[in-house]
């Protein structure tokens, strides 16, 4: 008896899975593109963000602006944390003395803050806003993923 209840059960529940995927998977319209975090190419990366307006914002320019100034900054974040690695291999000292830390930190933060929105898309109820943020740079994932050197400065400016 119970070994037909189990193989009972176990077509019930074949049957179930089985008429769950007819038809297209996922939620996607057809069209549109969906953006992910992560390496575009070997020399650009993106991160998604989003920010929101202060409550006290007046009129719908001024939510706007906010709420992209605020994704703006949350997708420079982002990349610094995501390249945090790419600072702390870096250590010690040139040969003129200037710290190394410094330099590279100086040198992601640039690249960070160099990058553009590529796509935005406002929520007026929550008064926000999400961007695609990418950033751009010769040979900028090899430098990520080996860690920074010193003398990569001079052949990427």
């Amino acid at each position: 008896m119970r070994k037909n209840v189990a193989i009972g059960l176990c077509c019930l529940l074949a049957l179930s899975i089985a008429g769950c995927g007819g038809g297209r998977m996922g939620g996607a319209i057809k069209g549109d593109d969906i953006y992910t975090e992560g390496w575009i190419d070997d020399e650009t990366f993106q991160v998604v963000a989003w920010g929101e307006a202060s409550p006290e914002a007046v009129g719908e320019a001024q939510w706007r602006n906010q709420a992209k100034e605020g994704a703006q900054m949350m997708a420079e974040k982002r990349i610094m944390e995501k390249f945090k690695g790419y600072v702390l291999e870096a250590s010690g000292m040139t040969e003129d003395g200037a710290n190394v830390t410094v330099i590279v930190t100086k040198d992601v933060q640039g690249v960070a803050r160099g990058g553009e929105i590529v796509r935005t898309t406002f929520d007026k109820e929550n008064m926000a806003a999400e961007i695609v943020y990418r950033v751009h740079g010769r040979n900028l994932k090899k430098r990520v993923e080996n860690g920074f050197q010193v003398q990569d400065l001079e052949k990427t400016d």
